[in-house]
């Protein structure tokens, strides 16, 4: 029988800035399990909603002129924040920002951004996998700045001449949503991180440690799908009694991608936990963020870890696992 895995995510999208958001024909998770001859079922358990548009309209539209000389987005849906704020606007506000470097978390929101910027936009952090590695690529991006450009030039540090454009008007409650996150005059140009308003303060932290502004924006929350527990119940009943037809349990796997994926399915999961099947669920988590999660808070410590956020590098570590557990 081939391995059965529980993916707790979206399908993929194709990303573009002027039309909505749409599933590929091949979720690339799924066809990499495909492709190992396993079979994978997908459920979403998450749905965001966008905030504070008007702000981030507006931060957009100013460009980032002498005030930011980066631009950070650690997830695909702050991509889609952005793609939802510009539909019934204009797309064209954007071109001013195309020569501002951009950070990412992951190839995913790699490849989100590199469809809404273009493709000749300067993309750094890919090949990061959660927020240390990414904070640790951008002080090191910093450093090799440093070390080729004269200080006058310096993206980094204030400059006597090198004061920030005016801000476009808006309202106080307006301003209060750009939070400052600096040890620096407030006149240095930040970095300007597009967040999660439940993000954790990992990033933030590590970066104002380095000595690195940073001015922070939330532009997304996320919370439970409606329908999560229903979605989730059907596809475990289903696949329940298929397992008392063959003897082989409905899932090998159970895939996490989220501390907040974790929450909104871990109850509904955990109540099939007296199924024999349930003893030898294993569990993966896409990066350390979310293993930590799961094992602080619900005491489960996941078989896989993936080291690298990709659909290649979890697959091929699941593989692993099962590898070597044949052999034993």
């Amino acid at each position: 029988m081939p391995v059965r895995v529980l993916l707790l995510r979206d399908d993929d999208k194709a990303w573009t800035a002027q039309s909505a958001l749409s599933p590929l024909p091949r979720d690339r998770y799924a066809q990499e399990f495909t492709q190992r001859g396993w079979e994978s079922t997908t459920v979403p358990v998450l749905a965001p909603s966008w905030l504070h548009a008007d702000t981030l309209y507006q931060t957009l539209q100013a460009g980032p002129g002498s005030r930011y000389w980066g631009l950070v987005l650690t997830s695909a849906r702050a991509v889609e924040a952005i793609c939802a704020c510009l539909k019934v606007k204009q797309t064209t506000l954007l071109a001013q920002w195309y020569d501002t470097p951009l950070f990412v978390v992951g190839e995913n929101t790699a490849r989100a951004a590199q469809s809404l910027f273009g493709a000749n936009q300067i993309v750094q952090g890919q090949n990061t996998g959660n927020a240390v590695q990414l904070a640790d690529h951008i002080g090191q991006y910093i450093r090799n700045y440093n070390s080729t450009n004269c200080e006058t030039h310096n993206p980094v540090q204030a400059c006597g001449q090198r004061l920030p454009p005016p801000l476009p008007v808006v309202t106080e409650q307006c301003h209060t949503m750009l939070r400052s996150h600096s040890h620096l005059d407030h006149l240095a140009p930040s970095l300007l991180f597009f967040s999660s308003a439940i993000r954790r303060p990992t990033l933030v932290n590590r970066l104002s440690d380095q000595g690195v502004a940073v001015t922070e924006l939330p532009v997304y929350t996320i919370q439970p799908r409606a329908t999560v527990q229903a979605d989730l119940e059907a596809a475990l009943t289903r696949s329940d009694q298929s397992a008392i037809k063959t003897t082989h349990p409905p899932y090998d796997w159970v895939v996490f991608f989220s501390p907040s994926g974790v929450d909104a399915a871990l109850p509904t999961i955990a109540n099939y936990q007296c199924r024999e099947w349930f003893k030898n669920l294993r569990v993966a988590a896409i990066g350390p963020t979310t293993a930590q999660h799961l094992q602080d808070r619900y005491g489960i410590s996941p078989q896989v870890i993936a080291s690298c956020p990709t659909a290649p590098q979890l697959v091929e570590e699941m593989a692993q696992v099962e590898r070597a557990e044949t052999t034993t």
